[in-house]
């Protein structure tokens, strides 16, 4: 029978509360599929899929799922939020599937004699801060990419050392079983990143290599699954975020979405020190579903996305109001961008419209307003007068108008006119984060104040204050 180690056994706080309606709930929690099925909720824990035995063999696992009384004063529900609740206390993210699989874990230990909330009680007190890192391999292909490094992510031929070093780290046989099928890999390999995790391998290394024990390694690989499945997500949210800056300049150092949809491909997740006490870790490999885009040593992108951060200081961000206000703007366009080459063009024009009215717009502010300090910001670049630029943008405002209001789809020529313009704003404000003045919490309220006031002297036909501009960020 799996035990509960010592380092699990600390005196538990209760965080998950005792309780007659959940203790009723867990009581009626069962891998069991009932004679009569009137009455009970079926949840599925793991649906049917191919996958290895320990020694390498090729199986069929069979789907699991768990059988309970669902009742309307402590349903499966409540139980999933207030579970859900106490993970997040503990930053430990949540999903529909990593609850039922916990709820999965914790059935098992009922059935051999466990308490279920005292056994949830512990999984909360055991989780922790673990090393996490994954390696995205693509197909065998005879040419070989070089090792290139972008933001502490590495594109190119897949480092076998260091992975065949993490999965003996985390006590896995995966890399003895796979490995003479990972040489002449291209891929990807992900910073090591610290994210919370439940200690689960603990329990596996008191249980018995029995069949029945072998039923609670399948339930702790879906918790790993599942909590892998959030990992990655948030890893390929954390590349494509570092490339927000550099869209708008067509420096995109990699198509996230392209390497995502990479069938044949495999991803490889490695959790290493996940216990305080011991030393072990976890291996969480699965296969995708062409490669489109790979990067290689002479991508002209990388080199466009260097130069602009060198130009730009973009490496030397930090929590200030213009800095923020720039990587807000940047999510934005790089949505928009990302619509337009999926030829989603209205939506394309809306994104551009929310960059521009994120940092014009005020409260007491007119839509003429926001037109006005783009104009003045992109006139000279594009020749016009102040006047005719201000035309141009109450007329692109009309076009949305259209769409919002009457449903008119948004022409391309309109997108790649506001593109531009969202370019040249852009630039603006990169110019201005140059300046370590403009990093003040109220800079942007006396930034928007000094255009309208160049924006009046220009209505007066007043001498242009070229020093003025360039204080303004304006070229």
């Amino acid at each position: 029978m799996a035990a509960i180690p010592d380092n699990l056994k600390q005196p538990a706080q209760m965080a998950f509360p005792k309780v007659p309606e959940f203790e009723s709930l867990l009581s009626s929690f069962t891998f069991t599929k009932p004679s009569q099925e009137a009455g009970f909720r079926q949840i599925i824990v793991a649906p049917e899929r191919g996958g290895n035995l320990p020694g390498g063999e090729i199986t069929v696992f069979p789907e699991i799922s768990l059988w309970l009384v669902d009742t309307g004063k402590t349903s499966w529900d409540a139980f999933c939020r207030r579970l859900g609740l106490e993970l997040k206390k503990h930053n430990h993210p949540v999903s529909t599937g990593l609850l039922a699989s916990i709820a999965a874990i914790v059935t098992f230990m009922k059935d051999e004699g466990k308490h279920p909330i005292e056994t949830i009680n512990h999984f909360i007190q055991c989780i922790n801060l673990v090393d996490v890192s994954h390696f995205f391999l693509f197909h065998p292909c005879p040419m070989r990419a070089p090792r290139v490094e972008w933001k502490g992510f590495t594109f190119g031929e897949i480092d076998l050392n260091t992975l065949a070093y993490r999965c003996r780290r985390a006590g896995s046989n995966y890399f003895e079983l796979h490995g003479n099928t990972l040489h002449f890999r291209d891929g990807l390999e992900s910073p090591v990143r610290q994210q919370p995790a439940i200690d689960f391998v603990s329990f596996l290394q008191t249980s018995r290599p029995e069949t029945k024990d072998k039923f609670l390694h399948r339930l702790v690989l879906q918790y790993f699954n599942e909590l892998s499945d959030i990992y990655r997500k948030q890893m390929w949210n954390e590349l494509d975020e570092t490339q927000h800056l550099f869209s708008l300049f067509g420096a995109d150092v990699v198509d996230v979405r392209s390497i995502q949809n990479c069938p044949f491909a495999e991803m490889v997740t490695i959790y290493l020190h996940l216990s305080k006490t011991h030393r072990h870790g976890y291996v969480v490999p699965t296969r995708s579903g062409m490669f489109l885009h790979m990067l290689g040593g002479d991508n002209l992108h990388l080199l466009k996305a260097q130069d602009l951060e060198k130009r730009y200081s973009l490496s030397d961000f930090k929590n200030t109001e213009l800095h923020q206000t720039i990587k807000t703007f940047a999510r934005f366009t790089h949505l928009a961008l990302r619509a337009q080459h999926e030829q989603r063009t209205s939506e394309a024009f809306l994104y551009c419209i929310i960059a521009l009215e994120m940092v014009f717009s005020e409260k007491e502010s007119a839509t003429s307003s926001v037109s006005s300090r783009v104009a003045l910001i992109t006139h000279r670049k594009f020749g016009n007068s102040l006047d005719q630029m201000r035309k141009d943008m109450a007329r692109l405002y009309d076009v949305r108008s259209k769409f919002v209001h009457r449903g008119i789809p948004v022409e391309e020529t309109a997108v790649f006119e506001l593109k531009e313009i969202v370019v040249e704003v852009f630039s603006c404000l990169l110019r201005l984060q140059l300046r370590p003045e403009n990093h003040t919490d109220e800079f942007l309220k006396s930034w928007l104040k000094k255009l309208d006031w160049l924006v009046a002297g220009m209505e007066a036909n007043a001498p242009l204050d070229t020093n003025a501009l360039a204080e303004c960020g304006i070229e």
